[in-house]
C-alpha cells in the first residue's frame, strides 16, 4: 500500500523480476522500474550462466533483456528500458533498438545513454 502523503514516485532500479516481486510483497507498491543492460548482467540467472562459461551472442542478450522486461512489466505500471551502446554504437543503431524495444511492452519508456551518439 502506498504511504499516505507520499507524492514522489518510487522506482526500483534492477532487471530481476524475482527481486521486483519481493519488493512488492514487502512494500506493497512500486510506481515503476528502471532497467538497463548493465543491470541485466547483474541478474543472478544471467550471472550464473556467465560464471558457468556460457557465451551470449548480442541477439541472445537482447532476448534475455526482452524476457526480463516483459516479466517486470506485468508487475509494475511503468518500465524504463535502455538501449545498448558502447563507444562504437551509432545513433542509427540506438534508434533501431529503441523502435524494437518500444514494441516489447505497452508501458515502456525508452532511455538513451549519455554519449555523443546517444
Amino acid at each position: 500500500m502506498r504511504p499516505e502523503g507520499l507524492t514522489a514516485k518510487v522506482f526500483l532500479d534492477g532487471c530481476n523480476p524475482e527481486e521486483t516481486e519481493k519488493i512488492l510483497e514487502a512494500w506493497g507498491f512500486l510506481d515503476g522500474q528502471t532497467t538497463n543492460p548493465t543491470l541485466l548482467s547483474r541478474n543472478p540467472k544471467i550471472r550464473r550462466k556467465i560464471e558457468d562459461g556460457k557465451k551470449f551472442t548480442r541477439e541472445g542478450l537482447f532476448w534475455e533483456y526482452q524476457d526480463k522486461v516483459q516479466k517486470i512489466s506485468r508487475l509494475v505500471p511503468d518500465v524504463s528500458v535502455e538501449v545498448y551502446s558502447d563507444r562504437h554504437t551509432s545513433s542509427r543503431s540506438m534508434i533501431g533498438q529503441a523502435v524494437e524495444m518500444r514494441y516489447w511492452i505497452e508501458n515502456a519508456h525508452i532511455k538513451f545513454p549519455t554519449t555523443t551518439a546517444g
